[in-house]
């Protein structure tokens, strides 16, 4: 995008405005997973800045998760990335229902290009295995995935699950493309101006994003507390 792609304005306001708002609708509090650096002040969240085990500079948006995990006051924290403006509260809801009845330590939503860490639910038993990976040097937000609950001996593996479009509600489903469409590039913006359409109206069809970096790539996502 050439700039902080949380600040670019749709439908009039911010991206990261528009995650905040969904993030609200079910949290009790939001985090802003903001990389290195303070960011993002004036919406007067928390912040947290990138989990840098032993001083690492290259990191990847699993220090932004493991940095969350770390600082949550709850059991649960849901996950949503700033390029996804038509994700739900409701949405949300079914993915940290799913997650307590599964009795689950990630819960992510499952779309057409697979599983969607950035619209997800993270128990904090994740905790542990997530720093590990960052000190191992991985940066992908699954590389956690075949770890354990904790470091001690015997622990149990994590428990991880997809929530699939056919266990939503039909009213949900029937939403669902626009909610989890990513916008990638400055076409997928454009096309939302140019036809003065809030980001839930995006046409799914419309652009193909293929130069875009991975939805795990966004410089910003959003983490938030579920109390």
């Amino acid at each position: 995008m050439g700039r902080d792609k949380a600040l670019i304005e749709v439908g009039g306001r911010a991206l990261i405005e528009h995650a905040v708002a969904a993030l609200d609708g079910v949290c009790g509090e939001v985090l802003l997973a903001c990389g290195g650096a303070p960011r993002y002040e004036h919406l007067g969240r928390r912040l947290v800045l990138d989990l840098r085990p032993g001083g690492a500079t290259e990191l990847g948006p699993l220090a932004g998760l493991a940095a969350a995990l770390e600082a949550t006051r709850t059991e649960w924290l849901v996950a949503l990335a700033c390029d996804m403006p038509g994700a739900e509260p409701e949405l949300l809801e079914e993915l940290a229902r799913f997650a307590e009845a599964g009795e689950l330590d990630v819960a992510m939503l499952a779309t057409e290009a697979g599983p969607e860490p950035l619209c997800a639910v993270y128990r904090q038993t994740c905790s542990w295995a997530a720093r590990e990976a960052l000190e191992r040097g991985e940066m992908r937000l699954t590389a956690f995935h075949a770890g354990r609950a904790s470091s001690a001996a015997g622990a149990r593996a994590l428990r991880v699950a997809t929530l699939h479009a056919e266990a939503l509600s039909l009213p949900l489903r029937a939403r669902l493309p626009r909610a989890i469409r990513n916008l990638n590039t400055p076409a997928d913006v454009l096309s939302v101006e140019r036809a003065s359409l809030e980001p839930g109206d995006l046409d799914p069809e419309s652009g193909d994003g293929a130069d875009a970096p991975d939805a795990a790539q966004a410089p910003s996502e959003l983490r938030a507390l579920r109390t």
